[in-house]
């Protein structure tokens, strides 16, 4: 609302910025292409402290100082330390903060109910894995490969039972109540009352994962996340199947017909790649082959959410390396 010249008032209205048309195949797969050339040193980097980590890089022994043929020696101080530091900065669950507005205690105990609520939120959240917890899992790829990478989910799957609900159904069942007024308060009670309980059961609708650093591929636009590409290794019968696919003369077409037979499933190898791309607007689920072939979007859809949802926790960052995925 605006005051016109004679201190009317008037209305300005504001053209929203147009969504951004949806990314194609190609550019996707030429955008991981150039990510994968960008990112490969921090890449390498990963690989070899995984290899120290997990003790299967051995220690250079001279020949003269080997007693034993066939002598290996591994070294775990770099394994010990990284559990030593992980299990101290995650001895205690993460709290979150917030600010009330003002010093009255009506705002300050709604920012102490917010702050109670968010954390449990969050643990709900990060532990939906069985035996993996978000938060420590990423504390611990900070640590050791020098970025924590984590994604925040929106699920309404988990909410099936509630949205199953209607309030149509409770008020079917007070038809044998002749006042239309007591009959809609009583059933809009019983609703609230059995979503409410549902929701209890189900949990908050979200989900808080850890990603592998040596699978994200960020691109950065004037410090903010513009665009995460996420990499993973699938088995190819299954994701195929999921997604309504089958390869055919080492193409990725759509599946019609009949299940696959077994000669066919023999022409399929055992892995897929499954690209996730990510931008501010869109999402978008692209299968390919190893080396890159006959990459194929199999599904795409605007999220919602105004933002890539990763989120990085850099580990030990030198001032010099900007725009890096790990420290």
């Amino acid at each position: 609302f605006v005051l016109g010249e004679e201190g009317e008032l008037l209305i300005a209205t504001a053209r929203r910025k147009p969504a951004p048309p949806p990314p194609s195949d190609s550019y996707i797969f030429s955008l991981l292409s150039q990510l994968e050339t960008q990112f490969g040193p921090e890449d390498k980097q990963i690989e070899l402290m995984r290899a120290w980590r997990e003790l299967s890089a051995r220690v250079p022994m001279p020949d003269e100082v080997v007693f034993a043929p066939g002598l290996e020696v591994r070294d775990p101080t770099v394994t010990d330390e990284i559990v030593r530091v992980v299990s101290t900065l995650t001895h205690r669950e993460p709290r979150c903060r917030a600010t009330p507005f003002s010093d009255s205690d009506e705002d300050q105990n709604a920012a102490t109910d917010l702050e109670h609520f968010l954390e449990a939120t969050l643990h709900e959240a990060g532990t939906r894995i069985l035996g993996l917890n978000t938060f420590r899992a990423s504390v611990d790829a900070a640590v050791a490969d020098g970025g924590g990478w984590t994604k925040f989910l929106y699920t309404p799957d988990t909410w099936e039972e509630r949205y199953g609900l209607k309030l149509n159904r409770y008020l079917a069942e007070l038809e044998d109540i002749d006042d239309p007024e007591e009959r809609i308060n009583r059933a809009a009670r019983r609703f609230d009352d059995e979503t409410e309980a549902a929701k209890k059961r189900a949990g908050p609708p979200f989900t808080w994962l850890a990603v592998d650093a040596a699978t994200v591929y960020p691109v950065w636009h004037g410090g903010k996340l513009a665009e995460v590409i996420e990499v993973s290794e699938r088995p190819a019968l299954r994701t195929l199947d999921q997604y309504g696919m089958t390869i055919a003369d080492g193409e990725i077409i759509e599946h019609i017909g009949q299940p696959l037979s077994q000669t066919e499933a023999r022409g399929i190898p055992s892995t897929i790649r499954l690209i996730e791309h990510w931008t501010e607007d869109w999402v978008t689920y692209v299968l390919a082959l190893k080396g890159g072939r006959n990459a194929r979007s199999v599904k795409q859809w605007k999220h919602g959410y105004g933002r890539p949802p990763y989120f990085f926790a850099p580990g030990l960052m030198a001032n010099n390396w900007r725009g890096r995925k790990v420290g």
